[in-house]
């Protein structure tokens, strides 16, 4: 006969919320565009391993598609895509008044060719320099919310 683990009364400041009625809380959700498959299911799965909603993009296009379909909180974007490049995407955010609060963070390879001015003048959120650990990527992504819900909250 095993014995039931000792009951322990809940400590001093303790609280519990409930939310209303209706209300629910969803994970943050994310485009990551990105011409390159491995990276795509990689940094899929890392993320989703940490609760994000993500959805993929091969290409410009595909990006700015699934841009007008939703409203994602963050979109992860390579600059040197086919079909519309990453600034141009940024652009899209940008003049679309749904998307004004998404974050919009570049993905650069080592030794890639871009248009460094483009880059340094460009409205984006961040940068970050591929490869990164899978462990890293979820990272990343909180840091940049962060600091877009830290920003929001003084305006």
């Amino acid at each position: 006969m095993t014995e039931a683990p000792p009951k322990t009364e809940p400590e001093g400041n303790n609280i519990v919320t409930f939310l209303a009625p209706g209300s629910r809380i969803e994970p943050p959700r994310l485009l990551l565009a990105d011409d390159n498959p491995v990276t795509r299911q990689l940094v899929r799965r890392a993320l989703e391993e940490q609760g994000y909603r993500v959805e993929l993009a091969a290409d410009g296009d595909e990006a700015g598609a699934l841009l007008a379909a939703g409203n994602p909180d963050i979109v992860l974007l390579d600059i040197n895509l086919p079909g519309r490049n990453g600034f141009e995407i940024l652009d899209l955010v940008r003049r679309t008044p749904g998307l004004t609060g998404t974050a919009v963070v570049f993905l650069r390879e080592p030794f890639e060719k871009v248009d460094e001015q483009r880059l340094a003048a460009s409205p984006g959120d961040g940068l970050i320099h591929k490869p990164l650990k899978s462990s890293e990527w979820a990272e990343k992504v909180k840091d940049i919310l962060n600091k877009k819900n830290r920003r929001a909250s003084r305006s």
